[in-house]
């Protein structure tokens, strides 16, 4: 069990106080700690879109467009509902796979097919 430990009255309290978890996560690397920092912090912005999207959302008094046709695209003259979107998750997980494969290539300090793999991921990213 952890002991307890009287802090200094003051100012100087409360800097010990606020100072002292570097004993709690000694053994956690920078990395690691800041990821889940960057996750955390992520978690709350996206939680504060949302919430003021379904407040948006509920208090207006108009309808709201069909999502199918505002993301939908034709194809060969047929209306192809989300089509956009299909594409648009393509493109990302393309370029995602093309990043991880050009990070390997650092990894492995291969530069040329790093190159390559690095051009490739701006390309699909800029289509």
């Amino acid at each position: 069990m952890a002991e307890s430990v009287a802090l200094a009255p003051g100012i100087k309290g409360i800097v010990d106080d606020w100072s002292s978890d570097q004993r709690a996560f000694k053994n956690v690397p920078w990395g690691k700690a800041m990821m889940w920092i960057f996750l955390l912090s992520d978690t709350f912005i996206f939680s504060c879109f949302l919430v003021s999207y379904m407040t948006v959302r509920m208090s207006t008094t108009t309808p709201w467009p069909n999502p199918s046709e505002v993301f939908g695209l034709e194809f060969m003259g047929a209306p192809v509902p989300l089509l956009l979107i299909a594409i648009m998750t393509f493109v990302l997980i393309t370029s995602s796979g093309t990043m991880a494969m050009g990070d390997v290539m650092v990894q492995a300090t291969d530069d040329g097919s790093n190159t390559a793999s690095l051009s490739a991921t701006v390309t699909v990213r800029d289509v």
